[in-house]
């Protein structure tokens, strides 16, 4: 299991928060809540913090839980948000 870090799921419309975790776990990740990345920690592109590339492969591997969660309904789709950053 690869671990993947969270601070909120909101999931899509008709999922629970257990629903999006059983995803992940489908594709291999393991879900875990943590405090947040924060800007500092981030930095950018041009001056990376110290945890810019880990928070990076992060959010992708979010984005692909997302993508696989998503909720197909008569008036649109609707993925769930797996956030990773402090508020």
């Amino acid at each position: 299991m690869i671990t993947v870090f969270y601070t909120t799921i909101r999931p899509a419309e008709g999922q629970r928060i257990d629903d999006v975790i059983k995803i992940a776990h489908d594709l291999g990740y393991k879900l875990v809540p943590f405090e947040g990345y924060t800007e500092s920690d981030i930095g950018y592109a041009c001056h990376p913090g110290i945890k810019y590339h880990e928070s990076n492969e992060n959010m992708k591997r979010c984005i692909e839980i997302q993508d696989a969660a998503v909720v197909h309904l008569p008036n649109g789709d609707d993925w769930p948000y797996i956030m990773q950053f402090k508020s």
